[in-house]
């Protein structure tokens, strides 16, 4: 691999880590509050006007807590079952976890588990609601079709997004909004908008901090951009978790930005 120097990236700064981490956690949690709130104000008023005013405070007392729950534990094996994820160990995928042993030492962030999508597709999400509790997900086509040093630059941003733990409102978001695309497509931006895919290009650039080498993340996200999205076992609930995949819109800026470091 080519080394080249580059700047300090502020991104992965020590100070500015531990207040990124705490924000994306409360973004977290007022995700899955709000999901719980607007439900049991629905659920409690049905039910208030067809028993008693009484049973739906109950009921909207008991919705809030058990979509609050769902939403904070629930989630990320959610997300694992609706995309048909299966995990890989290091005998079935030995270079991704040689990967993202070498990257997580370098940045510092407990090593995710590795899954697997079958299809062909590139393309990669990761899913969690804490760094600690973090799943790196994979198509079969991105690990069977990108070089060594483009796995490792993908796999290097999606680790970035872990240690930054933007992960964990991504991932709540799949209760709440994601549900919400199901049965409303147009819907689906919002939960991307909620959860911060604004900044896949500062984690481009601190990905590349940690690899030296911006070719190889502008030769990955070329390859995404001209592939379509993975295949999942249901197209309806595939909407519920689209905003964890690579967004196509703003690959060509993110290339751009790339390309002139």
């Amino acid at each position: 691999m080519t080394a080249k120097s580059h700047a300090p990236v502020n991104y992965l700064a020590p100070a500015r880590m531990g207040s990124r981490v705490t924000a994306n956690r409360n973004r977290g949690l007022a995700l899955a509050l709000a999901t719980a709130v607007a439900l049991a104000v629905v659920l409690g008023a049905a039910v208030g006007a067809g028993v008693s005013r009484w049973a739906g405070l109950a009921a909207g007392v008991g919705a809030t807590v058990t979509v609050v729950a769902v939403a904070w534990w629930a989630s990320a094996p959610l997300v694992l079952a609706v995309s048909g994820a299966r995990a890989a160990s290091p005998l079935d995928q030995p270079r991704a976890h040689n990967l993202l042993d070498a990257i997580c030492a370098g940045a510092g962030v407990v090593k995710p588990g590795l899954a697997v999508v079958d299809h062909p597709s590139i393309d990669l999400m990761a899913v969690g609601r804490s760094p600690a509790r973090a799943t790196v997900v994979a198509t079969s086509g991105l690990l069977a079709q990108l070089t060594l040093v483009e796995m490792e630059a993908v796999l290097a941003h999606q680790v970035v997004r872990i240690k930054a733990n933007q992960i964990c409102p991504a991932t709540v978001a799949v209760v709440g909004l994601g549900s919400l695309a199901v049965l409303v497509p147009r819907a689906g931006g919002l939960a991307a908008w909620a959860t911060g895919h604004g900044s896949e290009s500062s984690a481009d650039v601190a990905a590349v901090a940690l690899t030296r080498y911006p070719p190889a993340m502008v030769s990955a996200l070329e390859k995404v951009l001209e592939g379509p999205g993975p295949a999942v076992p249901n197209p309806t609930t595939a909407r519920a978790i689209d905003h964890l995949w690579t967004p196509r819109r703003g690959l060509e800026d993110r290339i751009r930005v790339l390309r002139e470091l």
